[in-house]
C-alpha cells in the first residue's frame, strides 16, 4: 500500500515538473509512457524549442540540464537510469543521445557545443566520474593569421563498450563496438581503435588486441 501511493506521488509529481518545464524552461518533453520519475532534477535553459525525449522506464536522480541555444536534443532511451550527471549544451542545434540500457555512473559530464552530436550506443557500461566534451569551449588560433585551429567535432560511442572511472573523451573520438577503455584514460581522435581492442593512457593507445567484455563476472 505505501509503495502505491509512493509510486503515484512520483508520477504526479513528475507530470508537475513536466508541465513546469514546458511553460517556462523552453524545454519540450516528450515521454514513451508514464513509467518514468524524475527526482531532483534541475533544468536551466534559455532559446527555443529545445526538447528532450524520455525512452521507456527511465528514471533521472539528482541530475543537471543546462542547455544554452536553441534547437537543440536530449533522447534517452529505454531502460535507464542516470544520477548525479551533468548534461551542458551550448550554441544551436547539438545532440546528445544515450542508447537503451546503458549504464553511466555518478559525476559523470555530457558536454557539446557548436552544433555536434555525442552519440552514446547501447548496452554500454561507462563507470562515474567520466567526461564527454565535444568541444575545448574556447578557440586556439593561429598566431599569424588567426584563424582557429580546433572546431568541435561529434563523438561516436558504439555498442557495448565499457568506459572505466575517470576517462576523458574529447571531441572527434570514435570508439567501435566491443571495445574497452581502461580507467583514467584521455581519448582522441588521433587514436585508430577497432572493435575487440583494449585501450588506455594519457593520451591513450591500444593495449591490446581481440578483447571482449561481459557483465558478471566468470
Amino acid at each position: 500500500m505505501i509503495r502505491t501511493i509512493k509510486n503515484r506521488i512520483d508520477k504526479t509529481f513528475s507530470i508537475i515538473l513536466k508541465v513546469i518545464f514546458n511553460t517556462f524552461k523552453h524545454i519540450t518533453i516528450k515521454t514513451c509512457d508514464h513509467n518514468y520519475i524524475f527526482r531532483n532534477v534541475k533544468i536551466k535553459s534559455n532559446g527555443v524549442n529545445n526538447t528532450i525525449y524520455i525512452g521507456k522506464n527511465v528514471r533521472l536522480h539528482n541530475t543537471i540540464i543546462h542547455i544554452s541555444g536553441s534547437n537543440n536534443k536530449i533522447i534517452i532511451g529505454n531502460n535507464i537510469t542516470l544520477n548525479e550527471i551533468r548534461f551542458a549544451m551550448y550554441d544551436d542545434y547539438n545532440i546528445i543521445n544515450i542508447g537503451n540500457q546503458t549504464y553511466i555512473g555518478p559525476r559523470c559530464h555530457l558536454a557539446t557545443c557548436e552544433s555536434t552530436s555525442l552519440s552514446i550506443g547501447e548496452n554500454c557500461l561507462i563507470a562515474e566520474e567520466c567526461q564527454f566534451r565535444t568541444s575545448d569551449s574556447h578557440s586556439i588560433i593561429d598566431a599569424k593569421d588567426g584563424h582557429r585551429l580546433n572546431p568541435a567535432q561529434n563523438i561516436e560511442v558504439g555498442n557495448h563498450i565499457w568506459i572505466g572511472f575517470n576517462c576523458l573523451i574529447l571531441k572527434g573520438s570514435k570508439l567501435p563496438d566491443n571495445t574497452v577503455i581502461a580507467a583514467k584514460s584521455i581519448i582522441t581522435k588521433s587514436i585508430n581503435i577497432h572493435t575487440f581492442d583494449l585501450v588506455g593512457g594519457h593520451p591513450a593507445k591500444v593495449l591490446k588486441n581481440n578483447i571482449n567484455w561481459v557483465h558478471n563476472r566468470i
